[in-house]
């Protein structure tokens, strides 16, 4: 009995590696132009599937120097793809992202095999409040001299109904311990509120207005 549990499991191990293999691998860089041609011919739903699916398959051959994969950008930079993300891509609507082949102008990498560009991930996933609603969340440009390490300055454009103080709350996707608060009064209208995040994490903000009400933002 336990010769044929051994035996069961190793094919099952064998097909999960084969599985993991067929779903990355392409015989030539044609081969894989040829896979996003006849993804984008796809309804949205099911490309964003396959496109999620390729994501994940990717993490277990990274270490491959011949490897093809895709490079995800997404408010004009390039992020990681790792595990902690793939429950916020699962979020977002199929219909923003976009796939586009390896032939991109200035590419010096052939193991590119094309763009993902996903357009909101860096708008706000839960409802706004009644009297606050986030218009835009930028990246600011820094002076590298003045830069503190692993951090970055975003700007949140919001506007605001009556002046009230708001409590921000900003913390680390992967470990919700590790935050910080602040306190700012948000005067009536159009305003922008600069905040720095950690650059190489996922960062969770909370705003909160006196009644408890909530805004929550990935980014």
């Amino acid at each position: 009995m336990i010769k044929y549990f051994v035996i069961l499991i190793i094919v099952l191990c064998h097909f999960g590696l084969m599985a993991q293999k067929n779903c990355v691998d392409f015989e030539s860089f044609e081969a894989s132009q040829n896979w996003i041609k006849e993804l984008n011919e796809l309804d949205a739903e099911s490309r964003k599937d396959s496109i999620l699916n390729r994501i994940k398959c990717e993490r277990f051959f990274r270490e491959e120097n011949e490897h093809f994969y895709l490079l995800v950008i997404t408010n004009g930079r390039i992020i990681n793809t790792s595990e902690c993300r793939d429950s916020l891509l699962n979020q977002i609507k199929a219909e923003k992202f976009h796939l586009f082949d390896g032939r991109f102008r200035g590419c010096r990498r052939p193991n590119i095999i094309g763009l993902l560009i996903i357009s909101e991930l860096n708008k706000p996933i839960i409802d706004n409040i009644d009297e606050l609603t986030i218009l835009k969340i930028e990246y600011k440009r820094q002076n590298r001299r003045q830069r503190t390490v692993n951090e970055r300055e975003i700007g949140i454009r919001l506007r605001n109904s009556k002046s009230q103080e708001f409590t921000f709350r900003i913390e680390e996707f992967n470990n919700r311990e590790n935050y910080r608060t602040e306190k700012i009064h948000i005067k009536r209208g159009r305003r922008t509120i600069d905040l720095l995040v950690n650059e190489r994490e996922i960062n969770v903000i909370t705003i909160t207005d006196s009644e408890n009400n909530e805004i929550v933002m990935i980014i």
